[in-house]
């Protein structure tokens, strides 16, 4: 995880939001269980690299670091405080 983290500092803030918020809002319109959900949401996001084994596994791990990062569920402190 701090592979991702790192890479993720050498991106600019508005990416990330926006793709944070991508995640988020795509997330929350799925159904199914979490394995399901997360099998689906890195489809929506790589549509064109499905056959692509590697691709798609580093596009689900990104996911999982956002999911790791409370970005579902119950917001953290520091998120309630600056909502």
């Amino acid at each position: 995880m701090s592979l991702i983290k790192e890479t993720l500092k050498s991106h600019k803030s508005i990416d990330i939001t926006s793709l944070r918020s991508k995640i988020r809002s795509t997330y929350q319109g799925l159904s199914g269980s979490f394995h399901e959900k997360i099998k689906m949401l890195t489809e929506v996001l790589a549509p064109n690299n499905t056959a692509d084994d590697l691709y798609m596994l580093h596009v689900r791990i990104l996911v999982i670091y956002f999911f790791e990062q409370c970005l579902y569920g119950k917001k953290t402190e520091t998120e309630i405080e600056n909502a």
